[in-house]
Parts: C-alpha cells; sequence; structure tokens
C-alpha cells in the first residue's frame, strides 16, 4: 500500500509530529509512504519519503496576499499544479489530508482533483478551518456562523488573520462547493466534540469516525533528568505549561495570572514562548523557548509535578497525552476536546475559566494522593501511537474497497 499524506508541517508541531509518527508505522508494517508539506524542514523523516510543496517566498507570498483579501487557502496555485504532478508520479492508494491552511496550498485545485480520481480519501480534522469560511477555532468568538454563511465574521484578525477585506461568505461557499463534489472520502476526527460538530457541516454526508491521536510512548515516559538542579526548582512545587505558540487562544494569560497566586514553594514553568514574552514574565515564571527535542520535552514532562493546559479552544491537544505519559497528572479548562483524555485519577477538567478554580485544581492535584502516576501511566496506554496506526491501516483498506455514490463531478472555478 502507497500512503500519501498531506500537512502543513512534517515532523515539528502537533500534527507535523503525528504524521511522522504515522509515517513511520506504516513503514514498520511493510507499507509505503510519503508525505507531501508546505513549511519549514521535515524532522523525523527519511528525506526521500518528503517532498516540499512549493518554497519559503510562495510560503511568504501566501500569507501576505492571505493578510490583504482574506483568502487563505486559495493562494498558491503554481506551486499545487506542481504537487499534482507529485501525486500522479507516485500514485497513491490512499490520500491522507491533515492541515490545508498554512499559506502552502489552493484548495480549489487538490480538491477538484481529488474529486476527478478514484483515489480514496481519509481527512483527519486537527481543528474547524474545513468548514469555515475564515477561522480555526469559534469558541472564543462565540460565533455560530459556520452552520450559515459566516456572515460578519468576527475572528478576522485572528490566524489566519486579514487585515483589509472580509471574504468569509464566500470562501464558505466555494468550500463547501468543492467538499460536495468529493467522493471516496472518510472524516477522521481526534476529538468526539470535533466529530460531533463536523457531523453539522457539509461533511456530514460522510463516514465520520473517531480516531485519538497516538504518541510516541518510548519518547514520552518517566524520564530521569537533572532539570531541577540545573534551573534551581529543587524542594519546589513545579507548574509546567507547554505549546508550540503561546497566545491568547491558549491561555496564557491565566498561567500569568496563577503565578501570581500560587504560594511561596512552586513554581511556574512555561515552554513555548517567545522572546519578547520571555522578557516580561514576573520572577517566579521560567520561561524557555519552543523544543523541537521531543526528549527534552518528556523530561520536562517527567519534572512537573501537574501540567497546566488552560487552552480556550482545543480539538484533542498532544500535549495531555505527552504529560501523561510522562506520568504527570493534567489540570485543563473544559474547552472542545481537551478533557477527553483526563481519565478519572489522571487530572482534573475545570469547567469555570477562572483562575481560581485552576489555582484550586492545582493545590488539589499536589496535595492529594488520589492523583498518582501509576494511573496516568495506565491510562497513556491508550495513546500508543502503535494502535493508531493500526486504526488507520483498517481504514485505509476499508476505503481502497469502498464504492463512492457521488453525483457527477464538476470542477468549481477559481473565482
Amino acid at each position: 500500500m502507497k500512503v500519501l499524506q498531506i500537512n502543513s508541517v512534517c515532523g515539528i508541531g502537533s500534527t507535523g509530529r503525528f504524521a511522522t509518527d504515522l509515517y513511520s508505522g506504516l513503514k514498520a508494517n511493510g507499507q509505503n509512504c510519503l508525505i507531501a508539506y508546505g513549511r519549514g524542514k521535515p524532522r523525523g523523516i527519511a528525506r526521500q519519503d518528503t517532498y516540499r510543496i512549493g518554497s519559503s517566498f510562495e510560503v511568504a507570498f501566501h500569507g501576505a496576499m492571505a493578510r490583504l483579501d482574506d483568502r487563505s487557502g486559495f493562494h498558491s496555485t503554481i506551486a499545487t499544479k506542481r504537487l499534482i504532478k507529485v501525486i500522479n508520479k507516485y500514485k497513491p492508494d490512499v490520500i491522507h489530508l491533515h492541515n490545508l491552511h498554512g499559506y502552502f496550498l489552493d484548495v480549489r485545485i487538490l480538491l477538484n482533483y481529488l474529486a476527478s480520481v478514484d483515489v480514496p480519501v481519509i481527512w483527519t480534522f486537527h481543528d474547524c478551518w474545513n468548514f469555515t469560511g475564515h477561522c480555526a477555532y469559534f469558541d472564543l468568538a462565540s460565533c455560530s456562523e459556520w452552520l450559515k454563511h459566516c456572515e460578519g465574521c468576527r475572528s478576522l484578525r485572528d490566524y489566519p488573520a486579514s487585515f483589509l477585506r472580509n471574504c468569509a461568505v464566500k470562501n464558505l461557499k466555494i468550500k463547501r462547493q468543492l467538499i460536495a463534489r468529493l467522493g471516496r472520502v472518510c472524516v477522521v476526527s481526534p476529538s468526539i466534540w470535533l466529530a460531533g460538530i463536523a457531523r453539522q457541516t457539509v461533511f456530514g454526508r460522510f463516514e465520520i469516525e473517531v480516531i485519538r491521536n497516538g504518541i510516541d510512548l518510548s519518547v514520552f515516559k518517566p524520564t530521569p533528568n537533572s532539570l531541577r538542579e540545573r534551573y534551581g526548582l529543587d524542594n519546589r512545587k513545579v507548574v509546567l505549561g507547554v505549546a508550540s505558540r503561546w497566545d491568547k487562544r491558549k491561555g496564557l494569560e491565566y498561567l500569568l495570572d496563577l503565578a501570581t497566586q500560587i504560594p511561596h514553594d512552586y513554581s511556574v514553568v512555561i515552554i513555548g514562548i517567545d522572546t519578547k514574552q520571555i522578557r516580561k514574565l514576573p520572577a517566579n515564571i521560567l520561561g524557555i523557548r519552543r523544543t523541537k527535542n521531543t526528549a527534552e520535552l518528556a523530561a520536562w514532562y517527567s519534572c512537573a509535578d501537574v501540567f497546566v493546559n488552560p487552552t480556550l479552544e482545543d480539538n484533542y491537544p498532544t500535549t495531555n497525552l505527552e504529560a501523561l505519559a510522562c506520568g504527570t497528572p493534567v489540570v485543563t479548562f473544559s474547552s472542545g476536546g481537551s478533557g477527553e483524555a483526563v481519565a478519572e485519577g489522571c487530572g482534573i477538567i475545570v469547567e469555570s475559566r477562572k483562575v481560581e478554580d485552576l489555582l484550586l485544581a492545582v493545590k488539589h492535584i499536589i496535595n492529594s494522593q488520589t492523583f498518582i502516576k501509576s494511573e496516568c501511566l495506565k491510562a497513556s496506554q491508550a495513546f500508543d501511537i502503535h494502535r493508531a496506526v493500526q486504526e488507520y491501516m483498517r481504514l485505509y483498506e476499508k476505503m481502497m474497497i469502498f464504492e463512492p455514490t457521488g453525483s457527477e463531478v464538476r470542477a468549481v472555478d477559481a473565482d
């Protein structure tokens, strides 16, 4: 079997690491896999098994244009036509889509192509962009216009940001037309939450499955380290936060507020913040820039007494899985699917969005014997990437014999 994965990144970030972990699992099972990606450099994969869609200049141009015309996902035309040639040459048995946003693809060209060929498509939803006119999430904006026409978009300044035009209505109309013409498609959601939302959209006519994302448990495990000694954290309770990018959606302000209220023998460690953010941190917060070293991440998870994920909008955060796999209980808000990985005895899901309740949960875990490492490690066995690989292989084989029942295909115009 030959599987082509398409994602914005390869080997970095949660979606990029999941794509390369899936690649490794497929290769270990004797399958062929190629990852076509849009940004950065590939990690954790043989270079001959990758294809970069476009160049850094093309990505930058797409991003700049999207900020002007609100047409993210509708540029990179030449790069996408080159990708089609690569697909035709590779002749995959299955095409597995991940994130198509990120300024590297023209979705009109790609989806028109997929509607014209008899190749099964697996589409893993890592956020909500596929069925909105602009945003990747809409909870913070308390918006339900994605169910209608995306009129009066409230998230234009949010990723993928637009500063001049609002084309959300037009974008959504085109996406719906493109998706309506697809035939052999199965949508996969890592969370029950997002699967339920997808069923309310144009994707509801396809089969929608929940397959939990997996992580490499040979990397994310209790890891002996000297981080406490190195950073002067001996005899302190360590509260850890991790994100690839800290912004309002990820709840950075909650961790900053938490640091003003924690006892004197607690320290907050935040991984993934930028240099500007580090300069503004108070003395009782240790800020560390983003790391691509998974072994170092595992060491930090193992070092912490509790992992706090104050995300306000999310699907199925990989950081929760990684922390639990290292034996560290999780505190998170009831946001999207963030709490779905937190089994009883492995953490606390905070229903409110109050820092006071977040603090109570952190103290309860640190002072309680209820939340023990063995329970976290037991629960983490469900996150094994090998389980996810087997589930995807089953789905690939199922879709390869599935006969589509779609109507006649007509290409959607570029405009």
